[in-house]
């Protein structure tokens, strides 16, 4: 069985990627009404630092910030890492995905999630690297699901306008990546038609 190794990942910083994600989320809540929220991509748990990107198909990303450091669990359902393809069902190759890892980042998440796993990538601010247990052969579906999160608010508006099929304004998106404020008048921008109060609500519910 191949052996994981241990090595240095280099991706966003995290203090950029936990502000990405707000907006992502932010946005997700402009763009797809509350009633229709199954078809968000970002959410965010309410008071808690952590987040999760789903594709829909029964892959995702699980993101997790604290004090001490950051860890991203991903999970590529039709990957051969996954615990549901391996022949074995090996919980024990699953575990090695975490070895070093530390304990704090890892006790907020159930057994059952911690085996729903193909790739992990913890940042340590003791030495403020990323790094991964890393299998010689198969990323674990960690290329295209890292990939979706976007850096720019040009790649994100690409995305979108492919994804929700219509046209955004670019200068509104781009003030929210910005850190500007979901305001009335920008959420118009993006949907002249939207119920404002229930987005502002929502949005002020999770902080």
């Amino acid at each position: 069985m191949a052996t994981f190794k241990k090595v240095i990942v280099d991706i966003i910083e995290p203090k950029i990627l936990e502000q990405q994600l707000k907006t992502f989320v932010l946005l997700d809540m402009i763009l797809v009404p509350k009633e229709e929220e199954w078809l968000r991509s970002y959410t965010k748990i309410p008071s808690l630092p952590y987040y999760l990107y789903d594709t829909g198909s029964g892959d995702y990303l699980s993101i997790r910030f604290f004090e001490e450091g950051v860890i991203i669990k991903g999970f590529d359902h039709k990957n051969e890492l996954s615990v549901f393809t391996l022949e074995d069902q090996n919980s024990t190759f699953v575990k090695s995905m975490y070895h070093d890892v530390p304990e704090h980042l890892l006790s907020s998440f159930t057994q059952e999630e911690l085996l729903e796993t193909t790739f992990c990538i913890w940042y340590d601010k003791t030495t403020n690297c990323w790094y991964q247990n890393e299998h010689p052969t198969n990323d674990g579906g960690k290329n295209w699901l890292l990939s979706n999160l976007i850096h720019t608010a040009e790649l994100w508006l690409e995305w979108a306008e492919a994804y929700y099929e219509f046209e955004l304004d670019k200068a509104t998106v781009t003030e929210l990546f910005n850190g500007l404020p979901a305001s009335e008048s920008r959420i118009a921008k993006l949907v002249p038609d939207a119920n404002y109060q229930a987005i502002l609500k929502e949005i002020s519910d999770l902080v």
